[in-house]
C-alpha cells in the first residue's frame, strides 16, 4: 500500500510565487523593518494561496545573481510586485516581468500615488500603516488574485498586459540540457569543491558545536558576527546584510572592522521563532557565493 505524502513532501511541491519588493531602508519614507513587515504579509497571502514565497532573487542552488532574478522572472508561475516607493531596482524588474508576458499581481500602499504607465495596470492597495484589520482584508484579496492568475496560467488562458498591444516576441532565456550522468557529476565536483576549503569545514564544526550545546529562553537574542574573508567587498557584505533582511525578523547591517577583515553583526529576534539548533539551515540558506566569502562566525546569547 503506497505511503500518503508527507507535510514536508506535500510542501515542497507547491509551485513558488516570485516576489519583487524593495528591502533596503529608503528615508524618509521607509525604514528597512518596514519592508520586513511588509514581506510577512505577503508571504501569508502566497501561502493562503497553497504557493511557495520567493524573493526573485533568491534560489534554491547558488548561482549568480542576475542569472537568478532573470530565470525567476520568466520561470515563477507567479510574481507579485510591490512598486511602492518606486523603487528603480524593484520597476526594472517589474518592466521585464511584463515583458515576458508572465502573470503579474502590483500591489502598492497608500502613501503616495504609482506612475501613471503602471497605474493602468490592475493593481491592489494595502495601508501603510499595515492596520490588523486593513490588512487581513488585503491579504484574502491579494490570495484570491494570485490564485486566479496562478488557474489561468495552469489553464493556458492568461492575457498579459502587453498583449493587448500587439503581438510580441519573447526570448526565453538560454537553458542547456545535460545527460543526467553529466549533471550529476558536476554536482559532486562542486560538493568536493567546497569540503576542500578548511574555513568553510572548521565553521560548520563550530557552528554544529555549538548548536547542539545550547538552549534559547524566550527573552534570549542570538547574536552572530560574521567575520569575511580579506578578499570580500562592502557591496557582498550588504548584500548578505539584505540577505538577512528578507529572511528574518532581525538587525542587520551594523557593520564594523576587525584586524582589517570585515565583519557583520546580526541579531535574530525571538518572536521569529528562531533558536540556536538552525544555525546550520541558516547557513545552508545563504547564496552559495556569500557562504563562500565566510572566514568565521561567533555565536552568542544575550
Amino acid at each position: 500500500m503506497a505511503k500518503a505524502p508527507t507535510a514536508e513532501a506535500a510542501t515542497e511541491a507547491k509551485p513558488v510565487c516570485g516576489i519583487i519588493m524593495p528591502i533596503a531602508a529608503m528615508p524618509p519614507k521607509y525604514d528597512a523593518a518596514h519592508w520586513i513587515d511588509v514581506r510577512r504579509v505577503i508571504d501569508a497571502a502566497i501561502i493562503k494561496a497553497d504557493m511557495t514565497p520567493q524573493i526573485v532573487s533568491d534560489s534554491f542552488e547558488g548561482d549568480v545573481i542576475q542569472r537568478r532574478i532573470i530565470n525567476n522572472l520568466y520561470d515563477n508561475p507567479v510574481v507579485v510586485c510591490d512598486v511602492s516607493g518606486v523603487n528603480p531596482n524593484v520597476m526594472f524588474e517589474l518592466g521585464m516581468r511584463i515583458t515576458f508576458k508572465q502573470p503579474v499581481v502590483i500591489i502598492t500602499d497608500d502613501y503616495d500615488t504609482i506612475p501613471f504607465d503602471t497605474k493602468v495596470i490592475e493593481h491592489l492597495g494595502y495601508p501603510r500603516d499595515l492596520h490588523i484589520h486593513h490588512t487581513t482584508d488585503f491579504i484574502e484579496k491579494l490570495a484570491d488574485r494570485i490564485q486566479r492568475l496562478h488557474e489561468q496560467k495552469k489553464s493556458d488562458t492568461f492575457t498579459s498586459f502587453i498583449e493587448e498591444f500587439g503581438t510580441f516576441e519573447v526570448l526565453e532565456p538560454t537553458k542547456k540540457v545535460v545527460p543526467a550522468e553529466q549533471l550529476i557529476l558536476d554536482r559532486l565536483t562542486q560538493i568536493e569543491a567546497r569540503l576542500s576549503r578548511p574555513s568553510e569545514i572548521e565553521m560548520m564544526r563550530e557552528i554544529n558545536r555549538r548548536a547542539h550545546g545550547a538552549v534559547l529562553k524566550n527573552d534570549e537574542l542570538v547574536e552572530y558576527n560574521f567575520v569575511f574573508k580579506p578578499s570580500t567587498t562592502m557591496d557582498q557584505v550588504k548584500e548578505l546584510s539584505d540577505h538577512f533582511h528578507r529572511r528574518y525578523r532581525c538587525n542587520a547591517g551594523v557593520i564594523n572592522t576587525r584586524n582589517g577583515n570585515l565583519m557583520l553583526e546580526v541579531k535574530l529576534d525571538p518572536s521569529y521563532s528562531f533558536d540556536v539548533k538552525t544555525t546550520e539551515t541558516l547557513l545552508n540558506a545563504m547564496p552559495a557565493h556569500l557562504r563562500e566569502i565566510i572566514e568565521k562566525v561567533e555565536m552568542t546569547i544575550s
